[in-house]
């Protein structure tokens, strides 16, 4: 599911957008390490894996920063 939210922030897409596009981009499918029969995360799914992310814990969130960094750079 963090590979969802990593392939969300480098295009900037919304979360049903998401969906849209792991479906349809083979290539998301292989990042994510899916087959064609799997079944994709739906964006009620993935708006909440995020917001799952989310914590009142400072510590938690530089955790989480420093994830995206690692992929984003």
């Amino acid at each position: 599911m963090f590979k969802t939210l990593v392939i969300q922030c480098m295009y900037g897409l919304r979360y049903d957008a998401v969906e849209f596009q792991i479906n349809d981009r083979l290539s998301f499918q292989h990042f994510l390490g899916l087959k064609l029969c799997d079944r994709v995360p739906d964006a009620v799914t993935i708006g909440a894996f995020r917001e799952s992310l989310k914590s009142d814990d400072d510590q938690t969130l530089d955790k989480v920063q420093e994830l995206f960094n690692l992929f984003h750079n």
